[in-house]
């Protein structure tokens, strides 16, 4: 991939409210991970570089390395985990730092306690607090500056079972009888309290392929066929005005920040193309 097409794809990640960063800094990732347990002996040798932007690394000594254990799952890190240290930094309380106690490194935050006494704290209650005065050396090697995720996979059958579900709802386009459109029709009339909430149902019956793009006509026709006694006369030109920012696009992708309307009457909006979705299944 060459250089503009990296650009174009960062400037279309940050229009969509997105901060991507270049990782174009090498940092040093450590064969043994550091343990997020009890403390064990830190891996001594230098595995690989993994690349990290410049903004999370900064120019001070910095390192990389995989955590193991749960003793800070309810901090977000995890087993897998690499966390980026920043090395030499002192800590203050609250911080989540890499210690080494009799030349054994563990992952804990950092907190003194009202004596001034040095504690290394888990954040799962199956483990217990470290106090560090009970080691005859101890040191903070670094603060953590950040926690890169390791990715799991998702089960097979979970991944099968949603497309599936979707494959069905798309496949209701050609059975949308006009029995099954006057039903919906009908349940959804009697939820809105405005002309322009028919646009919800037009957005539902493009993404089926039921209506073509900027067909608010023919939606006209169809209500007026198969329900003649709608309190809500549907106005195409009307319609057309909101088919703007992220109600341009599949309901899947309806922000709001970047629509017609805002605040209450977004969710109402979304809440009614919801629910003529479901009423067509």
């Amino acid at each position: 991939m060459i250089e503009k097409e990296y650009l174009d794809i960062f400037h279309q990640l940050e229009e969509q409210g997105w901060n991507p960063m270049f990782c174009d800094t090498p940092v040093p990732l450590y064969s043994c991970g550091v343990p997020a347990g009890n403390p064990q002996e830190p891996g001594q040798y230098e595995e690989e570089n993994i690349m990290l932007p410049r903004e999370l690394v900064g120019y001070e000594p910095t390192m990389a390395i995989v955590v193991r254990g749960h003793s800070m799952q309810d901090a977000g890190i995890e087993d897998g985990d690499v966390v980026t240290v920043r090395v030499g930094q002192e800590a203050e309380d609250g911080d989540i730092v890499v210690a080494l106690l009799d030349g054994e490194a563990t992952l804990k935050v950092f907190f003194r306690d009202e004596n001034g006494e040095a504690w290394l704290v888990p954040q799962n209650e199956k483990f217990q607090p470290i106090r560090v005065s009970e080691f005859s050396s101890a040191r903070i090697l670094g603060r953590v500056i950040s926690v890169k995720k390791s990715v799991p996979r998702v089960p097979f059958r979970a991944i099968q079972q949603r497309i599936r579900s979707v494959k069905r709802q798309g496949d209701t386009a050609v059975s949308l009888t006009d029995d099954k459109l006057k039903r919906a029709f009908a349940k959804i009339a009697r939820q809105m309290t405005s002309s322009r909430h028919w646009f919800c149902v037009y957005r539902v019956l493009v993404d089926k392929g039921y209506l073509k793009e900027g067909d608010f006509y023919s939606l006209r026709d169809k209500v007026n066929e198969l329900l003649p006694d709608n309190d809500f006369s549907i106005n195409p030109k009307d319609l057309s005005r909101m088919d703007v920012g992220s109600f341009a696009k599949r309901l899947y992708f309806w922000e709001e920040q970047d629509a017609p309307v805002q605040g209450k009457r977004f969710y109402e909006y979304k809440a009614l193309a919801q629910a003529f979705q479901n009423y067509l299944l």
